[in-house]
């Protein structure tokens, strides 16, 4: 059995939702032949960008529209045209090749089934909807032609397409998601190792870091770190302890994950300079890298919400997530679950969540507190999503071998047991 996986660079969240995938298939699956292909298309990148800083209320209007008009879902794959061309060109010589090709973008899924319309191939097509939403146009149709199964992060989507496309239920499931093992391994260490090993690369200003400071851990997609740059930027003046703001004080550290986007470095290293604050920029980093880096927050504050994010941060034993901003479309519901699953805390004013920041760094007994709260619900979720991961694997070796829902010899030995532990099944 072979199985191909495709994702697309629209934001990190869908190559990492293609990385849980490999891992599950090959952690449950392991006489499945898995690969994956990552499409080099750049444009959807762009656009997503621009439509969430150029036009988020237009954008939140329009994703919302498209939820539950067909009319309008058919018109914006109508206007996506030269993308859908360009991912369809890159998959339909593979097609063929594989028993079921799984999607991890709607726009890649839409042109896989044309290609499969056009061909006529027997080629199963699974769709992976990375984020919570409930929006129809993540599970796409072509001249009557749907997908052969759906995973999707959000319950809500599921049911509307029990509702709308009669889909039955064994072919339906609630995503899970398998991190990479870089986030799991670095629960081995305390936060003060974890700042230890990132003092000791070989990067500009990481030597300064305290292993006993108080430390905030900025992320949630590189390109909109600077939409947190003004509220950082406050730190540095205010408020003042004999004089010194609590921020320029080494007691207190902020590490920021700026990725590729160097703007955001030169800027935040240029704030460092001129105001004291005690701000580290972080250039791209590997796997490695950053789960050392997720481990090593105290407080770890969001400039966006997607669920690989979320979940690689579950793995790595994160400080209590605060969310100051979320992008227009799907990062609504995003943040509805986080909040549902007491994951988080949403704090878009800015003045709340410096104070929230400053009384965390003063407070150690009000920190404890916050962290074993959100350790417990953390945890949680993490081992639920483990479970749902090797449901997805299951479901997927079904799908491609064309089975009913009987036990299929594709399928690993090991299983999961009702506490979350790993259980090798021996003959």
């Amino acid at each position: 059995m072979k199985i191909l996986i495709v994702a697309v660079n629209a934001g990190g969240g869908h190559t990492a939702a293609m990385y849980s995938l490999l891992l599950s298939l090959q952690r449950f699956a392991p006489d499945v032949s898995v690969e994956y292909f990552i499409s080099p298309h750049r444009l959807l990148e762009h656009m997503h960008r621009l439509v969430s800083t150029k036009g988020a209320a237009l954008y939140n209007a329009f994703y919302t529209a498209t939820a539950h008009s067909t009319a309008l879902r058919q018109a914006y794959f109508g206007a996506a045209y030269p993308s859908i061309r360009s991912f369809r060109s890159e998959l339909e010589p593979l097609l063929g090749e594989y028993d079921a090709v799984i999607s991890t973008h709607f726009m890649q899924t839409y042109a896989l089934l044309k290609a499969k319309h056009s061909r006529g191939l027997p080629t199963k097509i699974i769709a992976y909807v990375p984020d919570f939403d409930h929006s129809c146009i993540h599970v796409p149709r072509y001249a009557g032609l749907c997908v052969d199964a759906v995973i999707a992060q959000g319950p809500l989507l599921l049911s509307r397409l029990a509702q709308v496309y009669d889909f039955m239920p064994e072919r339906m499931q609630r995503g899970g998601f398998l991190p990479r093992a870089p986030f799991t391994d670095v629960r081995a260490l305390s936060t003060a190792q974890a700042r230890q090993r990132v003092a000791a690369w070989d990067l500009p200003l990481v030597s300064h870091l305290r292993t006993d400071a108080f430390t905030v851990v900025v992320t949630g997609g590189s390109y909109w770190t600077m939409g947190l740059y003004g509220v950082l930027k406050r730190l540095a003046s205010y408020p003042t302890v004999g004089g010194t703001a609590v921020f320029t004080r080494p007691a207190n550290q902020i590490l920021l994950v700026c990725g590729r986007n160097t703007r955001a470095y030169h800027a935040y290293s240029h704030l460092r300079h001129t105001t004291g604050l005690n701000v580290v920029p972080l250039p791209f980093l590997q796997a490695e890298q950053l789960a050392a880096v997720f481990r090593s927050a105290d407080a770890t504050v969001l400039g966006s919400v997607a669920p690989a994010t979320l979940y690689e941060l579950l793995a790595a034993q994160a400080g209590p997530l605060l969310v100051h901003r979320i992008n227009p479309g799907p990062e609504r519901d995003n943040l509805a679950f986080l909040l549902q699953h007491h994951l988080a805390h949403y704090l878009p004013n800015p003045q709340e969540l410096l104070e929230v920041l400053l009384t965390l760094s003063a407070s150690p007994q009000v920190l404890a507190h916050w962290q074993q709260a959100f350790w417990q619900a953390a945890e949680r979720e993490r081992l639920a999503a483990h479970e749902r991961a090797r449901q997805n694997a299951e479901l997927i070796v079904r799908v491609a071998a064309q089975q009913g829902a009987r036990p299929s010899q594709w399928l690993s030995a090991e299983c999961v047991t009702p506490s979350g532990h790993v259980r090798h099944n021996v003959s």
